[in-house]
């Protein structure tokens, strides 16, 4: 399976341009890591906010691990190693909920149902902008980001977008998303 996967998105249509604005606010709200980030998969298909900081696999909870260090007799030095990157109770509890509500206790699982990728889009690039047509160019990781551009084009079913990726690989392929 490839890396990465090159994207160039176009919206057609009435609004176009008012799409990109909201979305340039959706990306200042969410205080993005990425702040040259131009489009955001946030916009259409949110990361809930239980999982944002989570981590895959799920880390050890640092109760357990400090019963286990007095169990084991572990040193001070030892404990204190093995205590980095443990959760606390009240994080794991909420990762818990999460997976039972949600059905997911970390972005990673949920990135990938959701997006089709494991990462948000990266080195986001606005290529034109008019009033009713806006471009972009990302990347994403393995593939094309399939299930936020259908939820867009549900979204907005006023626009038309038009997407042609390329595997670092691959030949480009082109899709068009319809409500």
């Amino acid at each position: 399976m490839p890396n990465r996967c090159f994207n160039r998105l176009v919206f057609r249509g009435p609004g176009a341009r008012k799409l990109h604005k909201q979305m340039q606010d959706c990306i200042k709200t969410n205080a993005d890591p990425y702040p040259d980030r131009v489009f955001d998969f946030n916009f259409a298909v949110p990361l809930p906010d239980v999982l944002r900081h989570s981590r895959m696999p799920r880390p050890p909870r640092e109760s357990v691990v400090r019963v286990h260090a007095l169990r084991e007799g572990w040193t001070q030095h030892h404990l204190e190693l093995m205590l980095v990157g443990t959760i606390t109770d009240e994080q794991a509890t909420m990762l818990e909920q999460a997976k039972k509500d949600l059905g997911y206790d970390n972005w990673y699982d949920w990135a990938v149902d959701n997006w089709d990728t494991k990462w948000n889009a990266r080195e986001s690039v606005l290529e034109y902008l008019s009033d009713d047509e806006v471009e972009y160019s990302f990347a994403t990781a393995w593939g094309a980001p399939f299930k936020v551009l259908e939820a867009l084009a549900r979204l907005h079913p006023h626009l038309r977008f038009e997407l042609e990726y390329c595997h670092e690989e691959d030949m480009n392929a082109f899709h068009v998303f319809k409500p």
